[in-house]
């Protein structure tokens, strides 16, 4: 088997299970023991989603491919709360107070009214538990970054009635592998673990990750959707917008020396797996094949030298029986006998 095993369908209507981003990189990142075999499961295209209801969630798509396999794959991957954070947290509406008591009652209520039906939607989903009750500061660890394998191709989630615009959508033509973006949407969930501020961190997330991808990873074309505009910005009715998340070249640069640093040392890992194991056997028998090709074209060359020789020999010997032939004919040789 020469690609990781995808999150696997519930039944064949149902999207997979979610799957924390983390641990399945962990997985992938035990899993390869040939270099080989990394770029046989790659990313052909990126897509940046906005959902145009509630809290304009935005999420990722992958569809990936196999080498030697017919059909493609769609992974989405997102940030949301975890179940703990649903249940233990209430949460403010907007990040700054002041803000938030600059509202009118239309827009507060059109906010009140968004922040609710993302909380439903949010209950009837599979939500994950959190993987750490508390982070290195005691505080609550509340961020849920999955993976869910689905059946549209626009990452909908099967029996999900939330609609979506696209943000922006990327090519790569085979030369971003899969395992490469598994380690950068992993780099960005553990760089920030906590869900600092429910209404900004799937914007943050999506655009982190999507600008580290773009850094490492120039795509071989780009398009702009309808939501391009409007990305990390939540809107109201009533005219009210809240620019939650920006570009941060800073924290991206920071992201992506982190994350080029964690593929080195897999790539490394992977090489010492490979000549630990079937490499090193492969190799081993290679030059075992090598030295017994040696041997025999060695065994050959003495053959043929033998017999090179052999000739020469019977040649000299022949010549030898020539000359005293020829000197028992002359004259001298004749008057002695």
């Amino acid at each position: 088997m020469a690609a990781p095993v995808l999150p696997p369908f519930l039944h064949p209507d149902a999207d997979s299970g979610r799957q924390i981003i983390n641990v399945w990189c962990g997985l992938v990142a035990e899993f390869y023991s040939d270099p080989g075999d990394v770029k046989r499961m790659f990313v052909e295209r990126l897509d940046w989603f906005k959902n145009n209801e509630g809290l304009k969630h935005e999420f990722l798509v992958l569809t990936i491919h196999q080498v030697d396999e017919p059909e493609a794959a769609v992974l989405r991957f997102e940030r949301r709360p975890s179940r703990e954070q649903l249940s233990r947290e209430i949460f403010a509406l907007v990040p700054d107070r002041d803000d938030n008591e600059k509202l009118n009652k239309e827009t507060r209520k059109a906010l009140e009214k968004d922040f609710e039906a993302e909380k439903q939607t949010l209950r009837s989903a599979a939500l994950t538990k959190a993987q750490k009750k508390t982070d290195k500061k005691g505080d609550c660890v509340q961020a849920s970054d999955t993976v869910t394998r689905v059946h549209s191709e626009k990452g909908q989630l099967t029996g999900c009635k939330e609609s979506a615009t696209l943000i922006e959508s990327y090519s790569f033509d085979s030369i971003l592998p899969l395992r490469d973006f598994i380690f950068a949407a992993s780099t960005v969930s553990t760089y920030s673990e906590r869900y600092l501020v429910f209404l900004q961190q799937c914007y943050w997330f999506s655009r982190t990750t999507v600008q580290v991808i773009l850094q490492t990873y120039g795509p071989t074309s780009r398009r702009q959707g309808d939501a391009f505009s409007i990305r990390g910005k939540y809107t109201a009715r009533g005219g009210f917008s809240l620019e939650v998340n920006t570009d941060n070249p800073s924290e991206v640069n920071n992201i992506s020396t982190i994350f080029v640093d964690r593929l080195k040392e897999n790539d490394a890992l992977i090489e010492k797996k490979f000549w630990d194991g079937a490499g090193g056997k492969a190799a081993e028998t290679k030059r075992a094949d090598h030295e017994t090709e040696l041997r025999k074209k060695a065994e050959k060359d003495a053959e043929n030298n033998a017999q090179k020789h052999a000739i020469i020999e019977e040649k000299f010997r022949r010549l030898q029986e020539e000359v005293q032939r020829l000197k028992r004919e002359t004259p001298e040789a004749r008057n002695k006998d």
